[in-house]
């Protein structure tokens, strides 16, 4: 049986993308039997007519393949969940008149349904389909996401650091807090300024990511009274290091099913603080966890690190060790694992 990794309109920029590559490589490497099956819509259909239309075709193709895809489609052996899932999201997104909602509902629905087996890239995340859905528990399996996990020493972390702080004329003493991520309302940036306002500690700290409504963030960090202490990139081809020049990645977010920038943000030596809404989450010390966004216990858990370095440091120490097992290789063999028991069972 062919293994079909399937993705709409295939392209080699986005992180959904990048991971279909990582995988099919790992894949290949491995000696399985795997391809890339894309398949595109006309441009000027609706993106709910091109999400009904993505999955006709998909499932039409089928034929004697193993279908695996991060995309819901009703007629896969094995399902990713690595978008979480969509009635959770829009408990926390809020009302919007959007045909594409409905329609991602009820794809989302029959993709529970009719897949073999569903991996879930969190346990919030399986908790969250079997709160919203009738699904036998055993059928999804939890494989926590991976990163091209580097081992990087302390003498590079300091280059790196002292680039980016000689570049944006920052004090080298001051503690340096982070956040990455695009799409800044659902990922919290307002209540990581909120909380930064609050610290009453010497800091600086730098927002990396795409956000159309920036100017929105830049008057608040103005109106919170520490636009000086904030610098906004804007995306970046060189996230690494900013990860490297900071101390304390602080990730307030309203939901992410699992959350590659936190494994990063380890890899690099940082402390994090991240919320129980954040599947990665699940990989650090259940003190630095925060029960939502707004959490007002942020800014003691801020001013505990910022304040004592031995205990950041020990932190820091812990989550580099904790990514260091979190790696895309571990994702892949599990992954492969998963793939033959389906197969043996389909025999």
């Amino acid at each position: 049986m062919k293994l079909s990794l399937v993705r709409r309109q295939f392209s080699r920029f986005g992180g959904g993308e990048l991971f279909l590559q990582t995988l099919y490589e790992g894949l290949r490497k491995r000696g399985a039997d795997v391809e890339i099956v894309q398949f595109s819509q006309p441009s000027w259909l609706p993106s709910w007519v091109k999400m009904l239309l993505y999955n006709a075709q998909a499932c039409k193709k089928k034929e004697d393949r193993f279908y695996y895809s991060l995309d819901r489609l009703s007629c896969l052996e094995l399902y990713n969940a690595g978008g979480g899932v969509h009635r959770e999201f829009l408990k926390h997104k809020g009302f919007t008149l959007n045909p594409l909602h409905p329609v991602y509902l009820r794809l989302e629905k029959k993709t529970f349904e009719n897949s073999t087996r569903i991996i879930a890239v969190s346990q919030m995340v399986k908790n969250d389909i079997l709160r919203h859905y009738k699904i036998p528990p055993e059928k999804i399996s939890v494989i926590y996401n991976g990163i091209p996990f580097q081992t990087i020493d302390d003498r590079a972390i300091e280059n790196m650091r002292r680039e980016v702080l000689d570049e944006y004329g920052i004090d080298a003493d001051l503690p340096i807090v982070l956040f990455v991520g695009s799409g800044f309302k659902r990922k919290g940036v307002r209540e990581f300024l909120q909380a930064l306002s609050k610290l009453q500690r010497p800091f600086h700290a730098f927002v990396v990511g795409k956000e159309s409504k920036l100017s929105y963030y830049r008057l608040l960090s103005r109106e919170l009274g520490i636009e000086e202490h904030i610098s906004f990139t804007g995306p970046r081809q060189d996230v690494e290091r900013f990860y490297a020049a900071s101390d304390i990645f602080f990730f307030p977010t309203r939901y992410e099913p699992f959350g590659n920038v936190v494994l990063e943000a380890m890899n690099y030596k940082n402390a994090v603080i991240t919320t129980r809404q954040c599947g990665a989450g699940e990989l650090i010390d259940s003190r630095y966890l925060l029960d939502k966004s707004d959490d007002p216990h942020a800014v003691e858990l801020l001013r505990e690190l910022i304040d004592n370095p031995q205990i950041r440091q020990k932190v820091q120490k812990d989550n580099y060790q904790i990514a260091s097992r979190y790696t895309i290789e571990h994702n892949i063999d599990e992954t492969l694992r998963l793939i033959k028991k389906i197969t043996e069972e389909k025999r």
